[in-house]
């Protein structure tokens, strides 16, 4: 098991907006603010920081654009692909932090399917306890396409299936239960294959999903 760290961490708030000039939906604007509070006891003051990722994505140019604390940490270009999946390369700073984005509801997912997922030291932001002054609400994490019982919920059931299943609860073990996760269907940095939308990256298009169970690759539907 891994050591605690010496802070722990909180939600402050999480905001989505759709900012395209012509066409909204053509450009995301996903934003995250989270505390880091030192452990009493620790070298550091005990003093909570607040700390800004904004994850800026362009669907029709393909245009990636990270940001921390106003800092640019990340810059790519992938047209038409449909799926984010990265850790930010922070020069042994921590937290751990990991963004799994995709543009479009699956098809064959409840329209309350989450799009955007950051992972901070590998637990989901949303699993998180809300800070003193943060917006939202703790989750419990609750996995989908594990043995096809239920449909994904999160882009996190496709890329990491069972691992974050029951995060946020108080007898959650990481790894996911049994000692560990499926095979990831999408490993961080994977090309996204056959994820990826057809039509030049139009936000109205929707991508299929497969089961670990299953096996299969992705179905791209219009």
């Amino acid at each position: 098991m891994a050591a605690q760290p010496p802070y722990t961490i909180s939600q402050v708030e999480h905001t989505v907006e759709h900012v395209g000039r012509q066409k909204a939906a053509s450009k995301r604007r996903i934003r995250w603010v989270f505390g880091v509070t030192p452990i009493a006891g620790t070298a550091a003051a005990p003093s909570t920081q607040q700390h800004e990722l904004v994850f800026t994505w362009s669907i029709s140019s393909g245009k990636q654009d990270i940001t921390l604390d106003g800092t640019n940490v990340t810059f790519n270009r992938q047209k038409g692909r449909s799926v984010f999946n990265e850790a930010l390369q922070r020069m042994g700073e921590k937290p751990d932090l990991r963004l799994v984005c995709t543009t479009t509801v699956p098809t064959g997912c409840p329209q309350d399917f989450v799009l955007y997922e950051l992972l901070i030291d590998d637990m989901p932001y949303r699993c998180y306890p809300v800070g003193g002054l943060g917006v939202g609400r703790q989750e419990v994490y609750m996995g989908g396409a594990i043995g096809g019982i239920r449909p994904p919920g999160s882009i996190l059931d496709i890329t990491d299936p069972g691992k974050y299943d029951g995060c946020g609860s108080p007898d959650y073990v990481p790894g996911g239960a049994g000692g560990g996760a499926p095979p990831a269907l999408l490993a961080p940095g994977a090309d996204a294959g056959a994820m990826d939308i057809s039509g030049g990256g139009e936000a109205e298009h929707h991508v299929g999903f497969a089961t670990a169970s299953a096996g299969g690759d992705f179905a791209s539907h219009e």
